[in-house]
């Protein structure tokens, strides 16, 4: 096994693969950054650009370009409010509020240790567990899937308990959203209203730049300044994030097992594990209402767990030929290209090609770690450029972000309605976050209710009786009511004891 690994290393080490990891991180920091195109296009090209290449040079550079992706959504996020990939959707709820607090340069430095963190963590969790997680993670059927889904709605009622009107509205109309088009199992068309682009529903990713992008640019055409509403860089800078990151292990450790997890699961997605890092990292904290106001930690979790998704995804996919999510169909499609294919031929008879796929992983995290240090200062200046220039900036990178994705004036017309139905959403109090994850978990949670219901005859037994699924639903009682006790106690503790809090703060 040794010599496997000093072999592979030797592979790794050469100029050819040595410059394919670092121009394939620069490849991929480019298409995450870019709204519209994310980790998906990226490897999908990459694939015909190394179909002459030797086979560890092609694996290498599309996991470099993979992982570059993931981490380069995280900059558009936080300086513009822009997720380059839907796994950065959750990094814009604090990260921009940094940037318009004059620390973009901080939430970059975070941004880039949690996302190395992460990524490292789980391509060493790939190394070591691949076998046993996958076996875990194909355990994970259509029951356990469905109450995923309704494990990561509860937490939204339950972190949506001082608006919890406002907060159902928003996930209900997520859910509507996410419907339409065909149904799942059926085929029958819904809330198409005719239109042909309709037909397969709302493009995901056209919405999430509609929403975030498109209505934040609605918004800073309203006010002057920039960005950074103080008008200069303050804060500290790369060091400090660096700082900050690690002074929160027990939510970077949680973040990258709960991205890792969820990325071995095939169809639960980066966008899901996002989400779920970060409304757990709210949960647990002593001061849920310091997230969306800017707190490092809230960077912390989603840019660890966003980037552990990557070397997740790829358990089920090289172990067992199930691709995690999108990308790494388009991954192991450049796997088969090359005449291999997934199982124990991965790790015994091209062992070597397997581990200097793990090594060149692992340096690729490092070399996106470099490059987002070392220009950490030049993006941060972009919360700097006055409104009046970036507005109309943001607005084209939308739209061409939108319309690269399927090539579709339509897709132009949906980012837009989405943009202004964003804009409306934050205007009066509702929670964008809730309609975008409603949208995310709607198609998890219909597929797997509908091929449960197939399986059980129409029994919903289906979802006591199965161990995982039972474990699920026992989290998501105890997270509905310990929040409903919560807000009783705190309740009482002010009927209480309000009276004589309030004598010994009063200023004499």
């Amino acid at each position: 096994m040794i010599n496997v690994w000093l072999d592979a290393l030797v592979h790794v080490l050469s100029l050819i693969n040595l410059f394919t990891i670092i121009s394939g991180t620069l490849v991929g920091i480019v298409f995450g950054a870019l709204p519209g195109l994310g980790p998906t296009l990226a490897v999908a090209l990459m694939i015909s650009v190394s179909f002459n290449m030797s086979a560890d040079t092609a694996l290498i550079l599309l996991g470099a370009v993979y992982s570059g992706a993931i981490y380069g959504g995280s900059i558009s996020a936080i300086l513009l409010n822009a997720p380059g990939t839907p796994g950065s959707a959750a990094t814009t709820f604090d990260g921009y509020p940094m940037s318009q607090n004059g620390q973009a340069g901080v939430a970059l430095g975070i941004s880039a240790t949690a996302s190395m963190v992460g990524g490292i963590f789980s391509v060493i969790c790939l190394i070591l567990f691949a076998p046993l997680i996958a076996q875990f993670s194909i355990r994970f059927g259509p029951p356990e899937l469905f109450i995923l889904a309704i494990f990561a709605l509860s937490i939204i009622a339950a972190l949506s308990s001082s608006t919890l009107r406002r907060g159902l509205i928003a996930g209900g109309l997520g859910l509507i959203l996410s419907f339409f088009g065909q149904d799942l199992m059926t085929g029958q068309s819904r809330f198409d209203f005719g239109i042909l682009s309709l037909q397969d529903g709302i493009p995901f990713v056209v919405g999430l730049i509609g929403m975030f992008a498109t209505s934040e640019a609605i918004s800073l055409a309203e006010r002057q300044g920039s960005i950074s509403q103080i008008g200069k860089m303050i804060g500290g800078g790369v060091k400090e994030g660096i700082r900050l990151t690690f002074k929160y292990p027990v939510t970077l450790v949680r973040s990258s097992i709960i991205g890792t997890i969820i990325g071995a699961v095939p169809g639960a997605g980066i966008a899901a594990a996002n989400f779920l890092a970060y409304m757990e990292t709210v949960r647990s904290s002593k001061n849920p209402e310091s997230f969306g106001t800017g707190n490092p930690e809230g960077v912390v979790a989603s840019e660890a767990s966003n980037n552990a998704v990557s070397g997740g995804s790829l358990i089920p996919t090289l172990t067992l030929g199930i691709p995690g999510n999108a990308v790494t169909a388009a991954f192991l499609g450049g796997v088969m290209i090359h005449g291999m294919r997934p199982g124990m031929d991965l790790f015994s008879i091209n062992a070597n090609i397997t581990y200097a796929l793990f090594i060149g992983l692992i340096l690729a995290n490092i070399v996106f770690f470099i490059v987002g240090i070392c220009f950490t200062g030049l993006f941060s200046k972009i919360t700097l450029v006055r409104n009046e220039l970036l507005v109309p900036l943001i607005f084209i990178l939308s739209i061409i972000g939108a319309f690269a994705i399927n090539n579709r004036f339509s897709d132009i017309v949906i980012c837009i309605i989405f943009g202004f139905l964003g804009y409306f959403l934050k205007k009066y109090g509702f929670p964008v976050i809730v309609v975008v994850l409603g949208m995310i978990l709607g198609p998890i949670g219909e597929r797997g209710f509908q091929q449960s219901l197939m399986m059980s005859g129409g029994s919903f037994l289906v979802f006591f009786s199965r161990p995982i699924s039972l474990i699920l639903l026992i989290l998501t009682v105890m997270a509905l009511f310990s929040n409903m006790f919560k807000d009783q106690w705190n309740a009482h503790i002010k009927r209480r004891f309000g009276n004589y809090l309030n004598k010994k703060t009063a200023k004499p």
